[in-house]
């Protein structure tokens, strides 16, 4: 026989169910358990005073001694050992009152009917989905209001080209919105025109054409010589729209992915440096100022820079690297540290000294990664004279 734990993880488990069935008109009631389990013979002439006890502890729950919950179906059974006796066949719910109580819902089923109910006022045209999705409905009781106020605003102003924070909806601010994210994409996904959606897009912001934060563009200008901007203005950060407006007379760009490394970088004739922040350097591949420039890139020696420089060159394809080579690791391999790096696939953009040093790193265990920034200024300069000595965009 069940205990009173099972029955009640039992009714707790059909809660879904009976939430459908619910909003749906399905009967539902009554609820049976139907693999209730039944005493054998010979256990109530071994153990007659634990499965009285069994019987007595399913009684005193039953909406026979509480006025609410399950009802219990007894049979009649009349073995050799133990003589005629009354047992439970099953248990079972007649109604939702009855039920709810049981599984102390009450409550939380009376807020779920007036959230259902205000919802699906307003927009109709979500009845499937909470019919398929009700306990959703319930985890954002406590915002519904304002969760709707959003869907009603996009309803309203489709494509509103307006900042997260700009949105004049009373109450919402931009953690809100993050904080719910995933079920305002789910729903405005349903409530709005398709072509008012960017499916290929995560962001809220690029999903629902809303304004997006730009993208900054931070660079130095290495030369002495420059007129672009006023003399002394060398470190700058513009977004990107205004960045591919410039029209540089320099004809090398120089790219780091440390911080450090791009403000350390020396001062080179005819040459920019560009700061590349690792895979967010990837968002260079608009600028078509930079196609006809020479330009040199500088990651860290591991499978990481590697990739990038990869990615990179599929938007500049006579990117050379900087720095990433067999001889400047084994020189400073003492100064390599080591870490877990997982590549998805094998970067396919590499020259064959490159791909051979990518493919060594990937199989060791230890000093796999020579942090660029550990690389002394002094090589650095040495490269830059050497690569002034032999011409700008030629291999070295």
């Amino acid at each position: 026989m069940k205990s009173y734990h099972e029955i009640q993880n039992f009714c707790l488990n059909k809660y879904k169910e009976f939430l459908i069935c619910n909003f749906s008109n399905i009967d539902f009631f009554p609820l049976r358990m139907n693999q209730f389990g039944k005493y054998k013979s010979n256990e109530l002439s071994k153990n007659f005073f634990q499965v009285d006890s069994e019987i007595l502890e399913l009684k005193k729950n039953s909406k026979e001694e509480l006025g609410y919950g399950y009802e219990i179906e007894w049979e009649t059974s009349n073995a050799r050992n133990s003589g005629k006796n009354n047992l439970p066949s099953t248990i079972y719910f007649s109604n939702k009152s009855d039920y709810l109580k049981f599984i102390d819902k009450e409550n939380e089923f009376f807020i779920l009917e007036e959230d259902a109910n205000l919802m699906l006022e307003k927009f109709p045209e979500l009845n499937t989905w909470f019919l398929e999705n009700p306990s959703k409905l319930i985890s954002i009781s406590d915002d519904l209001e304002k969760i709707l106020s959003i869907f009603e605003f996009f309803k309203k102003n489709p494509r509103p080209n307006l900042y997260l924070r700009e949105l004049p909806i009373e109450g919402i601010d931009t953690k809100f919105i993050e904080r719910n994210k995933s079920i305002l994409i789910e729903i405005l996904d349903i409530i709005l025109d398709s072509d008012n959606i960017l499916l290929s897009e995560d962001s809220i912001e690029k999903r629902y054409y809303l304004k997006t934060k730009p993208i900054l563009i931070r660079f130095r200008i290495l030369s002495d010589n420059y007129s672009l901007f006023p003399k002394g203005v060398r470190d700058i950060s513009i977004p990107i729209s205004e960045f591919k407006t410039l029209v540089f007379s320099e004809k090398n760009v120089f790219i780091t992915e440390n911080l450090i490394n791009f403000l350390s970088f020396p001062n080179q004739e005819d040459s920019i440096i560009i700061c590349g922040g690792g895979y967010s350097v990837l968002n260079l591949n608009q600028l078509e100022n930079l196609q006809d420039k020479e330009i040199y890139y500088w990651g860290d020696i591991d499978m990481n820079g590697f990739d990038i420089l990869s990615k990179f060159r599929e938007f500049f394809p006579t990117t050379k690297s900087f720095l990433m080579d067999t001889i400047t690791y084994q020189y400073y391999s003492h100064l390599a540290v080591s870490t877990n790096i997982s590549i998805k696939s094998i970067p396919n953009n590499l020259t064959r000294d490159e791909f051979e040093l990518f493919d060594f790193l990937s199989k060791k265990q230890t000093g796999n990664r020579l942090e660029q920034e550990k690389i002394p200024f002094d090589c650095v300069k040495e490269k830059l004279i050497h690569l002034h000595t032999i011409g700008y965009g030629k291999s070295f």
